[in-house]
């Protein structure tokens, strides 16, 4: 068989293993001769796709020359296009770099398409030298047996020249007469994958001669180990944990004995939670009842079992002028009242009503979580201050009462309130306040409103 007849198999098998007939396709173009071949082998074979391609806006003249080229291929092909520029640097993260930036930008951008025209599958034309280049720089960085699958399909994202080398897709454009574009920053050693890619790997295939030929054997035997693994620890997993809605409750003498072992499995099957290896290990090392806690989740470790459960959503932070009162705000399962009255003849002594001495000049008022750092003059205190980390500690809140702790401060920050809880003796009312603040706990279960 032909390098160019190989190639044609090898994407027939792999798209008829996955993709119905006429379902619509999403491919990703960047114009390059590897994506430019899927392009040319779903229009011979009659696919149903569209056309998608990123101009990163990074290289000038040749990014915008890229998007003409692919601009034309699809015209003659009679296929739907999508195009967008991005100003990749300008939406460039901190702590990311630019090859970073630019694949969370176009995997958006694709997940956008999918989501808005229903395409069934993303196609992306990965090979297998991508496959080595990426196993290595796994293994560099360090990695289990995931890692060393080289470049899969997985859910939408389907790669049917996953199992091709670029040589043979290189033969396949020369008998098929294709054009492509070529991208001179691949050509430079600037990047890991291209340090990889120029350097590493003709040397390994100088010493190993047969590594191209025994490499698609190889990634799919990893693949089939890793399914059988995954199988495997699903039962290990199913017989130790439960789930109730996004609650876990994990019985931990169910799990293996090694520690190491009942480590790999929480941080495998709960990896959403955001607790670090050091949390889990001290977990699971704890001898009294432990509570660890991630920006999402809480953990609590008792009596040989582990609770996790989501950390309610922080409420969005209100802005409240003195134009907006009376105003409704859910806090909770609470519904609160903020409204200005006239001084009482009574004043209710219960947490569920708050009177403060609040003036148009204090406002716009806030209501946010606790921040690092927050101090008030509690009620009662005689104008002390206390840091309310302090103040949390000494109430003994739980993890969950001071999650959805909430703090009502003046436009110049102070506190003038922990709701719920104690006002700010600095706004406490005073005799002679012709009209005050009454924020009150009105019921249960109850929508926001105005």
């Amino acid at each position: 068989m032909s390098s160019s007849d190989a190639v044609t198999a090898a994407f027939l098998a792999a798209m008829e293993r996955t993709v119905g007939p006429d379902e619509p396709l999403l491919l990703a173009c960047s114009g390059g001769m590897d994506s430019v071949v899927l392009a040319h082998l779903l229009h011979r074979h009659q696919y149903n796709f569209a056309v998608a391609h990123c101009n990163f806006q990074l290289r000038g003249e040749a990014s915008d020359g890229d998007e003409r080229f692919v601009a034309e291929m699809v015209t003659r092909m009679k296929v739907s296009f999508h195009t967008r520029a991005f100003p990749t640097k300008a939406l460039q993260r901190s702590g990311e770099s630019l090859q970073m930036a630019a694949r969370r930008i176009r995997y958006d951008y694709f997940q956008e398409l999918l989501d808005e025209y229903n395409y069934q599958y993303l196609l992306t034309a990965h090979h297998l030298d991508d496959g080595l280049e990426t196993l290595l720089i796994n293994l560099g960085r360090g990695t289990g047996i995931a890692g060393l699958r080289g470049v899969v399909s997985s859910g939408k994202l389907l790669r049917p020249l996953r199992m091709v080398s670029r040589q043979d897709l290189a033969t396949y454009a020369r008998e098929h007469q294709i054009l492509w574009r070529e991208d001179a920053s691949n050509q430079k050693d600037v990047y890991l994958r291209n340090q990889v890619r120029h350097h590493v790997i003709p040397v390994m295939k100088e010493v190993m001669p047969r590594l191209e030929s025994s490499l698609p054997g190889t990634l799919k035997k990893i693949q089939v180990q890793f399914s059988l693994l995954e199988r495997g620890l699903q039962l290990l997993w199913e017989q130790a944990a439960r789930r109730d809605g996004d609650r876990w409750t994990v019985t931990l003498g169910q799990l293996p004995d090694k520690p190491e072992e009942r480590l790999y499995l929480l941080e495998h099957f709960l990896d959403f939670a955001g607790l670090d290896r050091a949390q889990w290990m001290k977990g699971l090392a704890a001898e009294n009842r432990t509570t660890l806690v991630s920006a999402t989740h809480q953990a609590y470790f008792a009596e040989g079992r582990l609770e996790l459960t989501p950390l309610p959503d922080p409420a969005p932070e209100l802005h409240l002028e003195w134009e907006d009162l009376p105003y409704e705000f859910a806090l909770g399962e609470d519904t609160w009242r903020m409204e200005v009255i006239p001084p009482p003849a009574v004043f209710e002594k219960t947490n569920d009503v708050h009177y403060l001495r609040l003036a148009p000049e204090d406002f716009p008022l806030h209501l946010r979580s606790r921040q690092t750092g927050d101090h008030f003059q509690p009620f009662g205190m005689r104008g002390q201050r206390q840091s309310l980390k302090d103040f949390i500690t000494n109430h003994k809140l739980s993890q969950q009462a001071r999650n959805e702790l909430r703090v009502l401060t003046t436009q110049h920050g102070e506190i003038a309130a922990v709701i719920g809880f104690r006002i700010a003796d600095n706004f406490a009312v005073t005799d002679g306040d012709q009209q005050i603040l009454r924020l009150s706990r009105r019921q249960k279960n109850s929508p926001t409103r105005r």
